[in-house]
């Protein structure tokens, strides 16, 4: 439900957060006069600067330089005044060498999902190349769900069903989940893009092998994944990862050399 004027559904009693937070402010400059006059008469006011520690305060406070944006119930996205945005890497996005386009009708198969960017965006974090910087790196960022309303198509329907078709569902929703690292640019005109076929452009899916590594042996025979049952699935690829997380100094270092020729 949207709440267009914006006052809030929460009929109790109880304080607002924001009378909360003004009063613990509130206490909070009341207990360092306190103890910034305390701490005058013991050592002597000569040694406090309370003009000083206001102006550094001051400078933290508008550390962001951007004003906030207004409150809206307009279908958009708002930037604060001097900022712009654009839609770079959605999902489906092709990624991987191969990869087709993205089907709006959502008829894109779990095998094409495994090559896209995958569903639902959540935390990310930018890897710059070195020497790069802000011009390029790897764009690394996890998806956290899928809607099974979004990723079949109507005549597919989003219930999952005890057979091939079913199976298929399961096998899409679990290739729109993970992680995508995806190398991105900035164009000369200061807008993004992104890389499809990077040499660092990589699909982390529900069904990617990998390797569990500890301090010690687990204590539970059924939770090991070793050798051999990771091997009978795919043992290529799990050489592979162990071999990378193996060997983290280096990769890292095999990864700048790349970043340099990518």
């Amino acid at each position: 439900m949207l709440d267009s004027e914006d006052i809030g559904s929460n009929d109790s009693a109880n304080p607002h957060i924001q009378d909360l937070i003004d009063a613990r402010l509130s206490r909070r400059r009341m207990l360092g006069g306190t103890l910034a006059t305390a701490a005058a008469g013991f050592i002597g006011a000569k040694f406090i600067a309370p003009e000083r520690a206001q102006a550094q305060q001051g400078r933290r406070a508008c550390k962001l330089g951007f004003s906030e944006v207004p409150v809206s119930t307009e279908d958009e996205v708002v930037v604060p005044a001097g900022y712009t945005w654009d839609v770079l890497i959605p999902w489906g996005t092709p990624l991987l060498p191969g990869a087709p386009a993205f089907a709006e009708d959502a008829s894109n198969t779990a095998a094409d999902q495994e090559r896209q960017i995958g569903f639902n965006h959540d935390g990310m974090h930018y890897f710059p190349f070195p020497l790069l910087g802000n011009w390029r790196g790897v764009l690394v960022l996890n998806h956290e769900y899928t809607d099974a309303n979004q990723i079949y198509t109507a005549t597919q329907g989003s219930a999952i069903t005890p057979d091939a078709a079913g199976r298929e569902k399961v096998a899409k929703a679990l290739a729109g989940h993970g992680v995508s690292a995806v190398v991105i640019q900035k164009k000369l005109d200061g807008t993004w893009t992104h890389v499809q076929g990077g040499a660092f452009n990589r699909r982390i899916t529900g069904t990617t092998p990998m390797g569990i590594l500890g301090t010690g042996p687990s204590r539970s025979p059924s939770a090991r994944v070793d050798d051999h049952t990771a091997s009978a699935r795919n043992a290529e690829q799990l050489r592979a990862w162990r071999h990378a997380v193996g060997h983290v100094p280096r990769v890292r270092r095999e990864l700048e050399r790349l970043f340099r020729n990518d």
